[in-house]
């Protein structure tokens, strides 16, 4: 039978969220991403994070050009000048976007078991848009070193949940939150949205194995040709 995602380590222990259905250990790690548009080839990052067990990662990215109206009203992001806010006006500190994916790639190297990069609908925004904004930067090969697969939640939770499209409800993150969690607000801020998939993917209806997030995988190379059109526009630093 499978095994559900083990719980996280109480602290003290070993931080690492270790799945041990395969012989080889991977770190699961759910990251997410908000971003001053939903276009592949030209969403900017301007938030990033990701967890794995009890070990954290997030940053926020000041974006080139102002945030649209519905980007502030969907993130609760807004920028004033060269100062970002959150929903509650609360300052958030910023790097650059070349810093932000250097300490995103040391934090997958420190896991050092397989990383699977988990994100809902990952395969066809989250993923792509990391790549190239990796590329943009010079580090997609180093990126690539770090992480054994993509996967996604989007088609893994129809597929353990196929009664709720015979039953006309969606699968987006928001309704599934809202159904199993009891989470009503404060969805579309990154952390916020690993907390909640992270979650639901262990709740008790759901106890994703980690067969299951290996079946709905891509790998790297997979998404760059899934993305070539887009991968084949974007300029790599002259310095790389």
């Amino acid at each position: 039978t499978k095994r559900a995602l083990e719980p996280e380590s109480p602290k003290g222990t070993n931080k690492r969220q270790k799945v041990e259905d395969d012989p080889e250990n991977y770190a699961l790690v759910f990251f997410d991403i908000e971003t001053t548009d939903l276009k592949i080839s030209k969403a900017e990052i301007i938030q990033i994070a990701a967890k794995c067990g009890s070990r954290v990662f997030q940053k926020q990215i000041l974006p080139s050009k102002p945030l649209e109206k519905i980007i502030t009203d969907i993130t609760g992001i807004s920028v004033v000048g060269k100062v970002m806010y959150d929903r509650k006006k609360n300052i958030l500190e910023t790097v650059s976007k070349s810093s932000a994916m250097k300490s995103f790639i040391d934090f997958l190297a420190s896991l050092d078991d397989r990383v699977v990069l988990i994100a809902h609908y990952g395969h066809g925004f989250d993923a792509p848009i990391v790549m190239r904004v990796m590329k943009e930067v010079g580090m997609l090969d180093d990126f690539k070193k770090t992480i054994f697969t993509f996967s996604d939640t989007y088609p893994l939770l129809q597929s353990l949940l196929p009664e709720r499209g015979n039953r006309g409800k969606n699968y987006k993150l928001p309704a599934l939150a809202k159904e199993f969690l009891g989470i009503e607000n404060g969805l579309h801020e990154a952390m916020n949205d690993v907390m909640a998939l992270e979650k639901l993917t262990a709740h008790t209806k759901i106890r994703a194995s980690v067969e299951d997030f290996i079946k709905f995988r891509r790998s790297s190379d997979e998404i760059l040709d899934d993305y070539k059109y887009i991968f084949s526009c974007v300029l790599v630093p002259e310095n790389q």
